[in-house]
């Protein structure tokens, strides 16, 4: 049996760039902006076939917005459209199917404050990016847990809707979609949705 290692060593990537920048983060105004982690079904089949299965461990790590194109002065829409998160994650599979790596940018909106304190609030957030993965790329293998993504290089779209309990710590419903966009041969596309516990600086 092909030995996944790649959501394993991501993972440790993961842990290992954390704490030095924490230090940074929690002064304000640091690199780290949020971390979050949470479990996805692989694999769900919407907008494609299913040949995977298992809990998937979702990790991600948002930076900091680059304040370049806007200035304090500009509409929030403004800012929102021209100062995404650039982040940096990982999905990995626990039944020895298809890990991801991927790095982008995330655009967040607050679409509702102070609903049951002065804390809380709903937010949605949309990202963009590039991809990597462990995929046999031989043929689909159901028995195995394999789905061939058709190229070691993906795009990466993810969609998130979640509830601020307070100023720091989040609840959300997370949703990805991995894909070639047809630029090779094969192309099913993966889709996973699950649940993430984010904690923001």
């Amino acid at each position: 049996m092909r030995c996944k290692n790649l959501g394993f060593l991501l993972l440790l990537s993961f842990i290992a760039i954390v704490p030095p920048s924490m230090p940074e983060a929690y002064a304000g105004g640091g690199i780290v902006d949020e971390i979050k982690l949470g479990f996805l079904s692989a694999d769900t089949g919407v907008g494609g076939p299913k040949i995977e299965h298992g809990l998937d461990i979702n990790g991600e790590i948002l930076f900091t917005a680059p304040q370049w194109l806007v200035s304090p002065d500009d509409p929030e829409w403004v800012k929102i459209l021209l100062a995404p998160r650039p982040d940096i994650g990982f999905t990995a599979n626990t039944a020895g199917g298809t890990s991801f790596g991927y790095i982008g940018l995330n655009w967040t909106a607050e679409i509702g404050k102070n609903l049951f304190n002065d804390h809380d609030g709903v937010y949605a957030s949309f990202g963009l990016g590039g991809a990597i993965n462990n995929s046999n790329l031989s043929g689909d293998d159901q028995d195995a847990n394999n789905k061939d993504m058709g190229s070691r290089a993906l795009f990466h779209l993810d969609a998130e809707l979640g509830y601020e309990i307070n100023q720091h710590v989040n609840v959300s419903i997370y949703y990805e979609h991995y894909s070639n966009a047809d630029l090779a041969p094969t192309n099913p596309g993966m889709n996973n949705l699950g649940m993430r516990l984010g904690y923001r600086f």
